[in-house]
């Protein structure tokens, strides 16, 4: 037998005796790469140098090491033999896309993701959502494009923020939109809850809707109420709110709470939980409802708040685990990063969900690593993809 027959060989029984854990995650990441980052598409000229899936990798190999580009471009070369770009190549790149194409790009990408988990049957019920706002710390002039003021946190008073819809039930906490917040969009945080609230009520069946202390406003209660939409909602412990309630001690207190504008709703107060990071001195946690009065009591409101945290745990994912740290200050390229961390953790978890049904595991846990998952997705090869873009 010659030895390219002996290889073969070699090859064919090395195939056989992988652990299908590692070979289904391998496929789905080459499924990926050729199918839903398809929808990710560079302004290049025809005779580019670099393809499509070494700006991809460069990107990807940056969230695998929550590194800078500048940093990713010069480990990828040694970790993998064939050249890449340079990171000012990549931002060239991103600073040619409008905001528009951003947002209409990913969510293509997000939609694609969970059409796929819909596939699987993982929604057939009511989900649980929740909305929320994301800041990244911005260093630079606070008069540049979607700049906000916040809270001073690390020696900065300025951010960058991000408007998120999120399914937040268990095994299946896919981010489904996102968008970039201007300081002039804040002061009417109604249209946006309600642009995410319209998209939302035609992909899914909504059981619950959760909201922080941020979305304290009559006109959100307005819009949930007229959506017919039940909602949990964190309130401030305003002196109106005080006066009702500082006159009964036993908990939990339910009341009829009115705002201005005609916006009805429910007041519940319950205990602070003692793992739960609160003020000090603080002894009671307000929420805005509308469950009725037999679903309210101490452990049903404050169980189901809580599943709102996941979306902040999400977010802790992306920021720490898979975030591509950036000094720029365009918005456009900033934009774009956050908006590829967000597609890389849903197809992290629509990984979990399809790699654990083909091999019979628990997915709702996640039980791939986040880590392995990208890290995969970035050594899987796959042939050069088509160059896309409107130069030639």
């Amino acid at each position: 037998m010659e030895n390219h027959d002996i290889r073969r060989v070699d090859k064919r029984i090395n195939k056989s005796f992988a652990h299908p854990l590692d070979r289904e995650l391998k496929e789905f990441c080459r499924y990926t790469k050729k199918k839903l980052l398809k929808h990710v598409q560079f302004k290049q000229h025809h005779n580019a140098y670099y393809d499509k899936n070494d700006i991809i990798d460069l990107l990807t190999h940056s969230a695998l090491t929550n590194s800078c580009l500048e940093s990713a471009s010069k480990t990828i070369k040694d970790s993998i033999k064939r050249q890449k770009p340079s990171a000012d190549t990549v931002l060239r790149y991103l600073a040619k896309f409008e905001q528009e194409e951003i947002l209409t790009t990913f969510q293509r990408t997000f939609g694609y993701t969970f059409k796929v988990a819909k596939k699987m049957r993982v929604f057939q019920r009511p989900v649980d959502i929740a909305i929320d706002f994301h800041d990244m710390h911005y260093y630079g002039n606070e008069n540049d494009n979607f700049v906000v003021e916040a809270k001073p946190d690390r020696g900065t008073l300025h951010y960058f923020r991000f408007i998120t819809l999120a399914i937040v039930v268990k095994g299946r906490r896919f981010t489904i939109r996102a968008k970039p917040v201007h300081k002039i969009d804040f002061s009417f945080r109604e249209r946006l809850v309600e642009e995410l609230l319209n998209y939302a009520t035609t992909k899914f069946k909504i059981r619950n809707v959760y909201l922080d202390a941020g979305f304290f406003d009559n006109k959100i209660i307005k819009l949930l109420n007229n959506y017919g939409l039940k909602y949990i909602i964190r309130a401030q412990a305003n002196k109106k709110i005080q006066k009702l309630t500082n006159r009964k001690k036993e908990l939990p207190i339910v009341m009829p709470y009115f705002l201005a504008g005609k916006a009805y709703t429910q007041l519940v107060v319950v205990n602070v939980r003692k793992k739960e990071s609160v003020k000090k001195g603080e002894k009671r946690v307000y929420f805005l409802t509308n469950l009725s009065v037999t679903e309210i009591d101490y452990e049903t409101i404050d169980r189901l708040y809580r599943r709102r945290w996941s979306i902040e745990t999400s977010y802790r994912v992306k920021k720490h685990s898979i975030r591509i740290k950036t000094t720029s200050k365009n918005h456009i390229i900033r934009c774009f990063l956050f908006m590829f961390t967000v597609a890389l953790y849903n197809l992290w978890y629509l990984a979990n969900i399809i790699v654990g049904w083909k091999t019979k595991r628990n997915w709702i846990v996640p039980f791939i690593p986040a880590k392995l998952f990208i890290s995969k997705l970035l050594y899987t090869y796959t042939p050069p993809l088509k160059l896309c873009g409107g130069y030639g």
